[in-house]
Order: structure tokens, then sequence, then C-alpha cells
């Protein structure tokens, strides 16, 4: 296939691409597909249609995201969070007594506190990517507590990314 029919492809393709209920994509699903398709033909075909020379498809995909920022779907839908008694009813049936008891609720808080992006990242996570914050008078603080080491997860994260 030549670039120029790939071009005019692609941007038919964007314009009428559709979920299962013929209503247009969200952005973010437009944008994961698009990846989708910018990581095939790289891997198949050495082709990079994203920053290649594909103008036709390039300005068809930005219309159609300023299209779905004018219709309301570029909104992200979070999951609603978990309420209180929910947290409750989890944290009751962990048996703390038991060593895999334990590492379900260290897993369960590590999930509550520190993946605010669910499970993306979680299995990369490693010890020192914590800090521990030492409790004491000069603070305010009574408690020792956790925080997430930003500079090293961004780090991570972007590599990731590339």
């Amino acid at each position: 296939m030549e670039g120029a029919e790939l071009d005019v492809l692609l941007s038919q393709f964007y314009a009428g691409a559709r979920n299962q209920k013929g209503q247009l994509y969200s952005k973010k699903s437009m944008q994961s597909i698009r990846f989708g398709l910018q990581r095939h033909f790289l891997a198949k075909h050495d082709i990079n249609i994203v920053k290649g020379n594909y103008p036709k498809s390039n300005k068809a995909f930005k219309a159609l995201l300023v299209q779905l920022k004018a219709s309301g779907k570029s909104n992200v839908n979070h999951h609603p969070p978990i309420s209180k008694m929910d947290m409750d009813r989890i944290h009751s049936n962990l048996d703390i007594s038991t060593a895999e008891g334990l590492q379900h609720k260290v897993f369960v808080d590590t999930m509550n506190y520190f993946a605010n992006r669910g499970m993306e990242n979680l299995r990369k996570m490693k010890l020192n990517d914590f800090i521990l914050h030492p409790g004491g008078e000069n603070q305010g603080e009574s408690r020792e507590y956790f925080s997430l080491r930003l500079e090293t997860w961004k780090e991570r994260t972007i590599q990731m990314m590339i």
C-alpha cells in the first residue's frame, strides 16, 4: 500500500470509527486505537503513521479530537471511590494474624493509598519507591508514615512509555 493510499484510508477510518452502540469513541479510546495502529505499522511495516508524511489522516485525527471535546467525550469517567462502609467490610475480612492475611492487608492498603491509577505500575513498585517519614515532636506527628518517591516513579513511568 502506498503512503498516499494509507493516508486516505486512515483519515476515513478516524472519521468513521464508532463503538458497538454506533456512537463516537471517547477521546482516550481514540488515542489508544491510534497508538495501537502506530505500534502495528511500526512493528510490521516500519511505517510511522504519527510522525510520517500522512497529513490528511493527522488532520482528520486532530479534527476528530476537537469534535470529541466539543461533544463532551473528552472527559474521563472515573469509577466511584470505594465507600467507607465497603472499605470497612474489606478490612474486616482480612485476617492479619496470618502471614498471608497480613500480606493481603498490605496489598489493599498499597492499592488504596499509592496506586491511584489503578493497577497501572503496581507490579513495578519497589521498596525504594517509598519514603519512610519518622514521626516526632519536631514535625508534629506522633506516627511514622510512608509517601511515594515521585521522582523515581515519574522516571520509571516515562521510561515505560518510550
